[in-house]
């Protein structure tokens, strides 16, 4: 029966996914309400401003009449005077109508005549106005509007602006009258407009920089998250092969001793030649045996001094040494062009053999009809790059990216640490080690390891 693995803490919680929904919906509802409300209160100075200017405009021009007179309903009837108070006012720009109410709210003077000797005893924004207060309302044309608004849709907006004008006696600073404005302020709607858009884009802009800005800062942390993770597994692992190879170490390594001193000491004086090959070939099996359980204590310990320094030539001609018969039988040239003018680098020289002899071993295998090895260094200001490039049959594409993780080999022979092993040395000395590879290429093995007396 097959079974089904639990699904990972990523999948249940996809971090990236639920802040493109969530973060966008957020930030398009904010922006909205943000556009909204500056709108409002765009609109509401606007109005606001333009009701004062007129207020001050009407004030001067009154000045320099008679107001007291002119909302007297007697004298407003009569006096002709009256006409040149009001047509001052009925010429400036986008006016569309004026009244003018006298203190018992009668209509004493307006630019449409139907309008003279109406009464409006219950309107609250007249009664407001002679309190002294300046009253603006906007309104907006529509089918259903008042039978007085009707005239104003013939111009090329569809709302007005209502302004009631306060009108004081300069002698005592009573409000005498008010004045009512009907305005189609063409200029004043094209700058709420203008402004209108100016911070619908401003905010719908800022809104998108900030998500994309906090997606790219999600992501990070989703990327860093998902390392974070793999590095806690990788970890787990070397503690679960760490407590392997302390047990494999102290209950083997004796007995298997023993079994190769056994076996050395049946070979010793020994004729009988196939007796003799196979307690050679038990030597060997032993050996590696033994080469695997090296590895392990190696890989899963802090050997090796963390300030101990290294010639990188005597470390390469130590390594090739060990393969030189296996590189000839396999008919591997091996090119060494490492010079031994480079820099001290940073690392134990036990420690990195252990390296070449993993990068070597790989290497070969990857010959076994022959082929060529070069290893390069070059010298930088701060490290020195390693370079190992074979001509063998190349690794997949699909496999470059668990190459270092332990305990995975594509190899019969082997145990899957060995590059892990690389790996952790490399970096226990502040360096970095990459592959590059593809099928029938080769591959290249690039070591960068700082140079000794340079900080990590």
């Amino acid at each position: 029966m097959r079974t089904r693995n639990a699904p990972s803490e990523t999948e249940r919680f996809n971090l990236i996914r639920w802040f493109s929904v969530g973060g966008l919906v957020a930030i398009v509802i904010i922006s909205i309400i943000t556009s909204f409300i500056l709108s409002s209160f765009l609109d509401e100075h606007l109005l606001r401003r333009d009701a004062v200017v007129m207020r001050d405009f009407v004030a001067r021009i009154a000045r320099h009449h008679d107001p007291l007179g002119y909302f007297s309903q007697t004298y407003a009837r009569s006096g002709e005077a009256l006409n040149d108070f009001f047509d001052d006012i009925a010429h400036m720009p986008d006016v569309a109508r004026i009244n003018a109410f006298a203190p018992d709210g009668t209509v004493v003077w307006s630019s449409d005549s139907a309008m003279i000797g109406k009464r409006f005893a219950e309107n609250d924004e007249l009664e407001e106005a002679f309190t002294g207060e300046l009253v603006y309302e906007k309104g907006r044309l529509s089918k259903d509007a008042k039978a007085e608004h009707i005239p104003f849709a013939k111009k090329d907006i569809d709302w007005f602006v209502e302004n009631y004008i306060p009108i004081s006696d300069p002698r005592t600073e009573d409000t005498v009258g008010v004045v009512e404005i009907y305005r189609i302020p063409i200029a004043l709607s094209e700058s709420i407009a203008s402004g209108r858009r100016l911070v619908w884009l401003s905010i719908l802009t800022g809104g998108a920089v900030l998500f994309l800005s906090l997606f790219w800062v999600v992501r990070r942390g989703q990327q860093l998250i998902s390392s974070q993770q793999q590095s806690l597994m990788r970890h787990t692992r070397l503690a679960t092969i760490g407590e392997m190879a302390s047990s494999v170490a102290h209950s083997i390594r004796n007995p298997i001793a023993s079994i190769r001193s056994s076996a050395e000491l049946a070979l010793d004086g020994l004729e009988q030649t196939d007796i003799a090959e196979s307690l050679e070939d038990i030597i060997n099996e032993v050996d590696r045996f033994d080469g695997w359980i090296r590895e392990l204590l190696t890989f899963t310990s802090e050997a090796g001094d963390p300030d101990a320094e290294s010639h990188l030539s005597d470390v390469v001609n130590s390594s090739i040494s060990s393969f030189a018969a296996r590189a000839g039988r396999h008919q591997v040239a091996i090119e060494n062009m490492v010079g031994n003018d480079l820099p001290l680098v940073r690392g134990d020289p036990s420690m990195l053999i252990q390296v070449m002899n993993s990068l070597i071993a790989n290497s070969l295998d990857a010959m076994p009809h022959g082929g060529t090895l070069t290893i390069d260094a070059v010298p930088g200001d701060t490290s020195v790059r390693l370079s190992l490039a074979d001509t063998g049959f190349g690794i997949p594409a699909e496999r470059l990216e668990g190459l270092f993780d332990p305990l995975v080999t594509h190899k019969n022979g082997g145990l899957g640490i060995g590059l892990a092993l690389a790996r952790q040395i490399v970096q226990r000395y502040g360096g970095q080690i990459a592959i590059s590879s593809a099928p029938g290429s080769g591959t290249t093995v690039a070591i960068e390891l700082p140079v000794h007396g340079v900080p990590a």
